[in-house]
């Protein structure tokens, strides 16, 4: 499980959880620019329909689903509000969480890894 953050329109912090499932309404995206990259690290841009995709889309922004295409693809509206299509490989789905769901989680992480650590410890303790 993974857990990210992103700042709002209005500069708070909004926390999301990554899933692994299909899309629903209600979710939300992070946008995954998969243009090839040239010799010089720029992205080349696409021709056809897809040409301005990533134009008016912040990478580092996450985007609520508008419409599911179907079971790969999504529909998302950009910053202008024109809707954007995005497949499986170019949006990682997350899900809207509260501040406490991730304190908590990120409590009880630290408290397993020090218990971990403590195993680990009694593990290569040698035995009498």
């Amino acid at each position: 499980m993974n857990f990210l953050t992103a700042k709002n329109e209005y500069g708070e912090t909004v926390y999301f959880k990554t899933l692994n499932r299909r899309p629903r309404l209600g979710d939300f995206v992070k946008p995954i620019d998969t243009r090839p990259v040239d010799i010089d690290g720029n992205r080349i841009k696409e021709s056809g329909n897809s040409a301005n995709k990533y134009d008016d889309l912040d990478i580092n922004s996450f985007y609520e689903v508008y419409r599911i295409f179907n079971v790969k693809h999504v529909i998302i509206k950009d910053k202008l509000g024109h809707k954007v299509q995005l497949d499986s490989s170019q949006y990682q789905l997350a899900k809207k969480i509260t501040k406490e769901e991730y304190t908590n989680f990120n409590e009880k992480l630290h408290l397993l890894k020090h218990i971990d650590n403590n195993l680990k410890g009694l593990a290569t303790f040698p035995a009498k």
